[in-house]
């Protein structure tokens, strides 16, 4: 890692301590039950249960975006730190399901960020659930 990727680490995470926004996480795969074993006669719980991340950066879509037809009008796009994301075990992948402000958000894209080749976050391009 150069000092410049230290640096950019260092100010993306400073950033995100002054900035965050909390928002429920719910991962596509999540069941809402826990998944039964026949032959064990026992449940296991759900390991894709509901997440509470920080996310920021929290704002409308580029106007490149939507002129590329990635994006439409209302989309949203914000950022998660990776270094949290590693935290919580979580890698977020399309049709995961973001809710803030009474607000649910579907991910339809996920930007790695990786400068160097070292991931610092991600970017996630939401449109409404």
């Amino acid at each position: 890692m150069t000092g410049f990727d230290v640096k950019l680490r260092a100010g993306m995470e400073k950033l995100r301590s002054r900035i965050p926004k909390q928002v429920s996480i719910v991962p596509e795969s999540f069941t809402g039950a826990n998944a039964y074993n026949p032959e064990t006669g026992l449940a296991t719980p759900d390991s894709n249960a509901p997440l509470t991340v920080e996310l920021m950066g929290v704002g409308a879509v580029k106007d490149e975006y939507i002129q590329s037809g990635t994006a439409r009008v209302g989309d949203t796009t914000a950022l998660l730190s990776a270094s949290h994301a590693e935290a919580l075990s979580y890698t977020p992948v399309k049709g995961d399901r973001v809710t803030w402000d009474s607000t649910t958000w579907s991910i339809f894209r996920v930007d790695r960020v990786e400068p160097a080749g070292q991931l610092i976050l991600y970017k996630l391009f939401l449109r409404r659930a």
